[in-house]
């Protein structure tokens, strides 16, 4: 789920999967997939190495979920509130409430 502040232009959250395109999500959008078991690593298309990235060890018939943010009140602020991209699997409890105003990405 792409849940990116508001920016004088809007632009996609573009994430991979162990390096492969994974989805390209609007800003207030989700998108569901399907993972293989195993492990995975997420990550920003556009930062393919570094810090940035979140990790999962995937198990069969389980449903993960996956938040990727452009927080731009952060970006002035670096030192203080910390990296203004955020990209983390969350637990359901924290996911399912987060959903309720996002739409399914297109296609």
């Amino acid at each position: 789920m792409n849940l990116s502040g508001p920016t004088l232009f809007a632009s996609n959250q573009d994430l991979t999967d162990n390096g492969a395109p994974l989805a390209s999500l609007p800003r207030l959008t989700f998108k569901r997939l399907p993972l293989t078991p195993g492990a995975h690593e997420f990550r920003f298309k556009g930062f393919p190495k570094g810090s940035r990235l979140a990790t999962l060890q995937a198990e069969p018939r389980r449903t993960y979920y996956l938040v990727a943010a452009y927080r731009p009140e952060r970006s002035m602020a670096f030192l203080v509130f910390g990296d203004s991209m955020v990209i983390k699997v969350v637990p359901e409890e924290e996911a399912l409430p987060l959903l309720n105003p996002l739409k399914p990405a297109p296609q």
